[in-house]
């Protein structure tokens, strides 16, 4: 509800004045008021439904009806006028547009909408039925059209100064489906929520799209699979226009307030949740059904974990230390006993050598030599012995007996 408000300014300003001089203290001069008349209460304007679903074609002239109610003692006078109607973002705020604003949406049903009477008298008490007539032109295209039937009250005469004039306005929005358009076609575009926490419960972000050139409607229910404690929230009927996508958003089942998607509670335990969400889409019947995971781990388990990661890493520290000191103390062993191997070896191969005896000795002490000496000779060949003879007697009968002539030499000397 939209309220106009008129403040009676004469009222304010003298109120204003006389705080101003109480405050440089003057007296405030006396104002003598002409006594307030006592007006009954104006009576609450209500309209139903609040919503028109219609299936027209280009050319077609539709007839709905509207009821409006004056709840109260006091008469009401009401005007009709027309406006589109939009929305302002995923949230799906209506945004009222006016037939005299310079631009509107492309939705526009601007001209279409028609009543009997624009000025309307409801008696004090009593409900009358405006047949509200929407006339789809020739040229229209196939798709959605949208526009709202509004109401506005007049305020009651009443004395000036005596009370604050309120005008209310209240209307019906009107979702158009012209044949020809292509069908709606639903798609769910968003849905996050958190892959690991530590307790419920789940906050859900879930958007649904239009790609279709007609509106259609969803409602349905989300909810966590396998968990009986956890109830699954309702999702009441809600619209969806071409080309603006809307966030799927709770109802509640006593205000039919609506809210972000909350699902779970503090209970949830320890492990993995699927969150489901059911769609159901109309028209057309079909049921959009998606499901994510989310992991809840409660920070006890985190704490063990961190524990135990920690515990494992040391341990893993130690072990590759014990291993890399047992390697290097087998690495030391085996070369200790490498050398050890190599030092007797040397040890044997000296102790061998000083007990062996010598080969010449052992043959002299044995007789082997003069042995081998006689087979020598034996198997000498006998020309070579003939031959050494005959080279003997020749040389000493070629050479002159030296010991001969000194012999003789000296024999004359001493004689």
């Amino acid at each position: 509800m939209n309220v106009a408000v008129r403040p009676n300014f004469r009222a304010l300003l003298t109120l204003s004045l006389g705080a101003l001089l109480l405050a440089l203290g003057f007296e405030a001069p006396q104002v003598h008021a002409a006594p307030a008349t006592t007006a009954p209460a104006q009576s609450k304007l209500e309209l139903a439904p609040t919503r028109i679903d219609v299936q027209a074609k280009a050319g077609e002239v539709v007839i709905r009806e509207i009821q409006l109610s004056a709840r109260g003692a006091t008469p009401l006078v009401v005007d009709f006028f027309h406006g589109d109607f939009g929305f302002n973002d995923a949230s799906y705020g209506v945004e009222i547009i006016e037939d005299t604003a310079d631009e509107t949406t492309a939705f526009s049903t601007r001209d279409w909408f028609s009543v009997p009477k624009r000025k309307i008298t409801i008696p004090a008490g009593e409900t009358v039925t405006v047949p509200l007539k929407i006339t789809v032109p020739d040229n229209t295209p196939g798709g959605t059209s949208l526009g709202a039937a509004l109401f506005a009250t007049q305020p009651a005469a009443v004395s000036p100064g005596s009370q604050i004039n309120q005008r209310s306005r209240i209307g019906s929005l009107v979702f158009i489906s012209v044949a020809g358009g292509e069908p709606p076609k639903p798609k769910l575009t968003r849905f996050e929520l958190p892959r690991l926490q530590t307790k419920g419960p789940i906050r859900a972000k879930i958007q649904i799209d239009n790609v279709g050139d007609e509106w259609f409607a969803y409602q349905g229910s989300i909810g966590i699979k396998g968990t009986a404690k956890s109830k699954a929230i309702k999702i009441g009927r809600q619209v969806v226009v071409p080309d603006t996508p809307r966030n799927v958003t709770t109802t509640s089942d006593k205000k039919g307030t609506q809210g972000r998607v909350v699902v779970g509670s503090k209970e949830l335990g320890f492990g993995r949740h699927e969150v489901v969400s059911r769609l159901r889409i109309e028209p057309t019947g079909t049921t959009l059904v998606s499901t994510r995971t989310v992991w809840i781990v409660p920070v006890w388990a985190w704490t063990v974990g961190i524990l135990a990661a920690i515990a494992t890493i040391i341990g893993g520290i130690l072990l590759t230390r014990w291993i890399l000191q047992r390697r290097a103390q087998a690495q030391a062993a085996a070369s200790s006993a490498a050398a050890a191997a190599a030092a007797a070896a040397a040890a044997d191969a000296k102790e061998s050598a000083a007990d062996e005896p010598d080969i010449l000795d052992v043959l002299e002490s044995t007789g082997a030599d003069a042995g081998l000496d006689d087979a020598y000779a034996a198997d000498e060949p006998e020309d070579y012995a003939d031959l050494d003879g005959e080279m003997l007697d020749e040389e000493s009968a070629e050479e002159p007996d030296f010991v001969d002539d000194f012999d003789e030499a000296s024999e004359d000397q001493f004689a």
